[in-house]
């Protein structure tokens, strides 16, 4: 069974309100695995949210996957989130907890959206966002 696992972001003290990471899936590859390990925060309210978003390879629009995201990481409690996508047998998604399992298959290309809260401006994030591919 064929592997891959990258590093799509390794964010230090970050201060914005996020980013949109744009994911071209092997062609290969049959599910993935997301991990989301966000480490240190600071700042009056921070708040981590992480959703999925199909993309179109024409047009380039996106559109949300049905999940719902994650359990919103809040305040200075730090979380480790693990999301899988396209595992065969896999037909109740589930939306809360440490790990997640998401009904959707892998498409082509999806945006791997993290956003997060600056809304008093002091806030800070220090987190990874990986991806591991298997066939």
């Amino acid at each position: 069974m064929a592997r891959q696992y990258k590093t799509l972001r390794n964010a230090t003290a970050q201060a914005d309100t996020g980013q949109t990471d744009v994911e071209q899936v092997p062609g290969w590859a049959r599910s993935a695995t997301i991990y989301l390990n966000v480490t240190a925060t600071a700042g009056t309210t921070p708040l981590t949210d992480f959703k999925l978003q199909y993309v179109d390879p024409i047009a380039g629009t996106a559109a949300d996957f049905q999940w719902d995201g994650i359990t919103q990481i809040a305040g200075t409690t730090n979380g480790y989130v693990i999301i899988h996508v396209g595992l065969e047998g896999v037909d109740t998604e589930d939306d809360t907890g440490v790990t997640y399992f998401v009904k959707d298959p892998l498409p082509g290309e999806m945006n791997l959206v993290t956003t997060l809260d600056r809304g008093t401006g002091d806030e800070t994030y220090t987190y990874t966002l990986a991806i591991e591919y298997r066939g």
